[in-house]
């Protein structure tokens, strides 16, 4: 069983992850190019965060990189870590972002495609996502601040072996 209580000192790899919502429905992705981690899965729009670079920026840059638009106005409205049996001592800290405004419709990239969905339809898309947004996702578009933790057996058979979630003044 995975320990919370880890005694490996902990290396953080920052991410971020930004969901566009317009008109009553989200924009999501399909990773079909860049790195293997979370290929095939629907997700928003993130990546890692570049060293001199600060959380804010690093979401302008990977939405537009991956949706061909840029972001007009945003809100932080979750931090979650997420932990992988299969990475031990590092923790992926993914800041989230919902994103109300951009300079147009996204179109996709080679690395991610782009396709909007009714928000009333995200549980019929669960078993394409992450296997812990289910239990966050909810939170996050109901307008709750909140942080964290999903702990996973390994990226690839995406089995969620634990959780953690509070709501948050501050992020």
């Amino acid at each position: 069983m995975f320990s919370c209580k880890m005694r490996v000192p902990l290396r953080v790899k920052q991410q971020t992850l930004g969901f566009f919502v317009k008109d009553g429905k989200v924009w999501l992705g399909v990773k079909v190019g860049g790195k293997d981690f979370g290929k095939g899965r629907l997700n928003g729009f993130g990546g890692d965060v570049k060293p001199n670079e600060t959380i804010e920026e690093a979401t302008r840059r990977e939405f537009k990189e991956e949706t061909g638009v840029e972001i007009i106005a945003m809100e932080k409205r979750a931090v979650i870590e997420f932990f992988f049996e299969s990475e031990p001592g590092i923790v992926r800290e993914v800041h989230v972002f919902w994103i109300s405004k951009c300079s147009g419709q996204p179109r996709g990239s080679k690395e991610m495609t782009a396709e909007p969905f009714f928000l009333t339809d995200l549980e019929n898309l669960y078993e394409r996502m992450w296997a812990g947004d289910k239990l966050w996702l909810s939170m996050f578009f109901a307008g709750k601040k909140f942080r964290g933790r999903v702990y996973y057996n390994n990226p690839v058979s995406n089995q969620v072996i634990g959780k953690e979630f509070w709501e948050a003044d501050e992020l």
